[in-house]
């Protein structure tokens, strides 16, 4: 799915590209009704935009992850 190659861009340090992609993907999952990809691809997001710089957009998709993780009851992703 195209959370691997956001998670992939990530790593190569292409940023906009890395956040359009996992951006598409949790769109995706959202449309599946998939929460457990829904909050994977929203932490993964949060990490785009903490190396990005944005602190604020990074908290905010961290704790939407947070809250999906918890509605799962998955003390992984908490």
């Amino acid at each position: 799915m195209s959370s691997m190659l956001g998670r992939c861009l990530r790593g190569a340090g292409d940023l906009p590209r890395a956040n359009n992609v996992l951006a598409g993907a949790e769109h995706r999952w959202q449309t599946l009704h998939q929460p457990r990809g829904q909050a994977d691809t929203a932490q993964a997001l949060g990490d785009v935009a903490l190396l990005d710089g944005d602190a604020g957009l990074a908290e905010a998709r961290f704790r939407h992850a947070l809250a999906l993780y918890a509605e799962l009851g998955d003390e992984r992703g908490i």
